[in-house]
């Protein structure tokens, strides 16, 4: 990689972190309650988005409150499942990143044991272990609620045989506990 696209690539990473710190320090009272607690989320979404079969989709969670000591990381647990049978229960790690007084966006990753329905109208995921991975875009409504839209995909890493992967699309309700 070339010394300019190193600086351009650092240069952007460090206006983002930057960027994202001065405007932690003005948010109000509304973001910095949800973003500084734990919370319950419950989401509505689908599986398979890119592929021919979606499939409408529950997913329940906990993310605990940041953990100052490390990068306001938090820790997450959560439970998915479709209609046919199918669900996932994993544990992972959400960041939140400030934009403005009442948006954030995240990133999570998390792995977890996915039980696969017996029909055959879903793709098989290929392991029973699986990481589910997000980038996510959040609105504060208020001191103890908000909503997100939150994009996925979930895949074995190259664990079995077969690593298809799927994507998802949710929407959800953020509640401050």
């Amino acid at each position: 990689m070339s010394i300019i696209k190193q600086f351009v690539r650092w240069a952007g990473i460090s206006s983002l972190v930057f960027s994202t710190s001065a405007v932690a320090d003005s948010i109000d009272e509304t973001t910095q309650n949800i973003l500084n607690n734990g919370r319950i989320t419950a989401e509505v979404g689908y599986f398979g988005v890119v592929d021919n079969k979606q499939l409408p989709t529950l997913k329940l969670g906990y993310e605990f409150a940041p953990l100052e000591n490390y990068w306001d990381i938090r820790p997450i647990a959560q439970v998915m499942g479709h209609y046919l049978g199918a669900y996932h229960i994993s544990v992972g790690a959400l960041k939140d990143f400030t934009i403005s007084k009442r948006w954030s966006w995240g990133i999570s990753s998390s792995v977890g044991y996915l039980h696969e329905d017996s029909s055959n109208d879903t793709d098989e995921l290929g392991h029973d272990i699986e990481f589910y991975s997000t980038i996510s875009a959040t609105y504060h409504l208020n001191t103890a609620t908000a909503i997100r839209a939150e994009l996925g995909h979930i895949s074995n890493a190259s664990l079995g045989e077969d690593n298809p992967g799927s994507e998802s699309l949710f929407f959800s309700y953020l509640l401050e506990f």
